[in-house]
């Protein structure tokens, strides 16, 4: 894997502590809603960095203030994910496991 990962977690920190400073009222449910409506723009250009990046910022607030471990989180549905067996995509290119 190449260095464009590095300094994720440095990065993550400095967002969650300026978001934590800049938005005290953020609840569970503001950043849910927010993460859905940034989630909109990238669809409209899915190659857009910063929208990519206001996802993430979001999802990392989101699970701080829901006090998720994200990397254990993270490792445990790969783990998943991997166990699944998988579909054929969909009109969309959207491939989910089997149910």
């Amino acid at each position: 894997m190449s260095d464009r990962y590095a300094g994720l977690g440095a990065a993550i920190e400095e967002a969650i502590s300026w978001g934590d400073a800049t938005f005290p009222r953020e609840t569970l449910r503001s950043l849910s809603v927010h993460i859905r409506k940034e989630a909109r723009e990238l669809r409209r250009d899915p190659t857009d960095p910063h929208e990519i990046a206001d996802v993430l910022m979001l999802t990392f607030a989101l699970a701080n203030k829901a006090g998720v471990d994200v990397v254990s989180a993270f490792r445990e549905k790969l783990a998943i994910c991997k166990a699944r067996e998988w579909g054929e995509p969909d009109a969309d290119g959207v491939t989910e496991h089997v149910r």
